[in-house]
């Protein structure tokens, strides 16, 4: 009988303990970020790739959603809702932090600043 109650316990604290739905952000908030690997396209047409990462959203499924803009001819455009692993680096697409083009990541308050600092 213990080892039924030691079977269950241990696959209860396994099913709770299931990393799939966390999420830690590559990215801020209000932060922004250059695309550095743009091997897929000709590099002297094409201007170089700056997003705002605006928001990081919870939606119904309880999925974290990114909202992201794309910074063009010195205005921010808002691209949409992106799956929260947009930014992730792969083969293909590489990213990293920058500063935004137009400061506004120098707006955020001091704890928005503290959750940047990488420890």
């Amino acid at each position: 009988m213990r080892n039924v109650f030691t079977f269950f316990g241990v696959t209860l604290t396994l099913y709770s303990c299931d990393n799939s739905k966390m999420y830690r952000p590559t990215f801020m908030a209000n932060s922004c970020i250059k695309e550095i690997n743009r091997s897929y396209a000709s590099i002297d047409t094409s201007p170089i790739s700056i997003y705002k990462l605006d928001e990081i959203k919870k939606f119904e499924d309880d999925s974290p959603k990114l909202k992201v803009s794309f910074w063009h001819n010195n205005s921010w455009f808002y691209q949409g809702v992106k799956n929260f692993d947009h930014f992730d680096n792969t083969k293909l697409f590489k990213y990293e932090s920058v500063d935004c083009p137009d400061g506004s990541d120098k707006n955020i308050g001091i704890t928005d600043r503290l959750k940047k600092i990488d420890i």
